[in-house]
């Protein structure tokens, strides 16, 4: 499945700073509980993306809306994968 998010959600974007989003693949698209955001960080270097599963992928979220999925963020910003 593509990420995509719903842009008029803001639950999911932030003001400042760095989001983690987990996104529940065993849910369906539509469900309130498919993509949540489960932890806020000040700077890029407190980010800590956890490890995704088959069930659960997560992404991280920045104010000014750029998006990664873990894999792009440990590449770009040295995270053991």
């Amino acid at each position: 499945m593509d990420y995509t998010t719903d842009a008029d959600d803001p639950s999911l974007f932030l003001d400042e700073g760095y989001g983690i989003v987990v996104m529940d693949m065993y849910k369906a698209p539509d469900d309130d509980d498919f993509i949540n955001m489960i932890a806020q960080y000040d700077t890029k270097d407190e980010v800590t993306v956890p490890r995704g599963s088959q069930q659960e992928k997560y992404y991280v979220h920045a104010a000014d809306g750029e998006t990664w999925t873990a894999k792009q963020w440990r590449a770009e910003f040295g995270e053991d994968d």
